[in-house]
């Protein structure tokens, strides 16, 4: 691609809620993409589109994939990329005070990835809070 001059842009912008596109998936992620794709115009002396290059039936080499997608096309239950709903950094539950929120019904498997509470993407806060509860059970 590169010889032939083509660059890659990746996007990451269709994190949005399962629900969205449950009903009319296809319609949902056309909508969103068209409305990516003028947000990203208005900064731009032309439109993105007429830099995009054309596959063999003349369609823009574009993809762009919803939560259905992604549960769809490699099995991610309902395509959240994190697990689950990310979490803020702080307890929300007094059943949650003293807890590091990377507890599992195992006493010793401890979450340190996205699905871990109080966490998630690449803030790096679930590895720091594993590592802590460890240190903690190593004491005991």
């Amino acid at each position: 691609m590169n010889e032939r001059g083509f660059q890659t842009i990746t996007l990451f912008g269709l994190d949005f809620p399962y629900h969205l596109f449950e009903k009319d998936n296809d319609r949902v992620r056309n909508e969103v993409v068209e409305k990516y794709l003028a947000a990203i115009n208005q900064f731009l002396e032309e439109p993105i589109e007429s830099c995009l290059a054309k596959d063999a039936h003349g369609n823009p080499c574009l993809e762009a994939m919803s939560a259905v997608d992604l549960e769809r096309k490699i099995h991610l239950p309902k395509g959240n990329i994190f697990h689950g709903n990310l979490t803020w950094p702080f307890v929300e539950t007094k059943e949650e005070a003293g807890l590091w929120g990377v507890e599992t019904w195992h006493e010793n498997i401890f979450l340190c990835g996205s699905a871990a509470k109080r966490g998630g993407a690449v803030n790096g806060i679930p590895g720091h809070n594993a590592a802590m509860k460890v240190l903690s059970a190593i004491e005991a």
